[in-house]
This record gives structure tokens, C-alpha cells and sequence, in this order.
């Protein structure tokens, strides 16, 4: 009887365990071919991304924030006020907003 076992996980163990061994093993297998080690986790994480394996999942990772969320400029930003909305953007897509809570100085 075969065990009913899901692949890939969606666990957030899974993406850590993913994201460690592209980390780890990614510069490992590219410098043997004479290629630096950023293009093997570069095309480490394209390979287990969402559009190629689909092992790590984009949107968990957004998911796993909770429901709050810290933003800082790098450069100082006048009038920022609680009360206001804040928009999070990559690109054209939407990640997410929310309503400003707090703002430090």
C-alpha cells in the first residue's frame, strides 16, 4: 500500500531546508566548471523556484510574515503619519498594504 506522502512539502521547514542546500550547494557545483559561486545559487533558486520546479512556493514566504509588517527607508521620508496607508509594491505587482500603525523617527 503506497503512503500518501505530499511533494513538495509546504512547510516553512521545507523552504529553509531548499533555501540552505542552493545556498550551500549551489556555489559548490558551479566552481567546479569555473563559474562564481553567485551564479549557482542564482540558477539554484530559479531551478527550485515556483516557475521551474515549484519546490519553494513565492507567495508562502509573503504568507509567513504575519500579519504585520516593518518598513525602512534608506533615506529619511517626511510626513509619515499613523493613519496613513502604506502600499508594498515589487514591480507593477501588489504585494501588499496596510494602514501605518506607528512611526519611529
Amino acid at each position: 500500500m503506497p503512503l500518501a506522502i505530499e511533494f513538495p512539502p509546504t512547510s516553512a521547514e521545507w523552504t529553509f531546508f531548499v533555501s540552505a542546500a542552493v545556498i550551500l550547494l549551489g556555489p559548490l557545483l558551479v566552481e567546479r566548471i569555473g563559474l562564481p559561486g553567485l551564479v549557482g545559487m542564482i540558477l539554484g533558486g530559479l531551478l527550485v523556484g515556483p516557475f521551474v520546479l515549484g519546490w519553494v512556493e513565492r507567495e508562502g514566504v509573503v504568507e509567513s510574515l504575519g500579519d504585520a509588517m516593518r518598513i525602512e527607508f534608506r533615506t529619511p521620508q517626511r510626513g509619515v503619519s499613523p493613519g496613513q496607508s502604506a502600499v508594498v509594491y515589487w514591480g507593477e505587482e501588489l504585494l501588499g498594504g496596510g494602514r501605518i500603525v506607528d512611526a519611529l523617527r
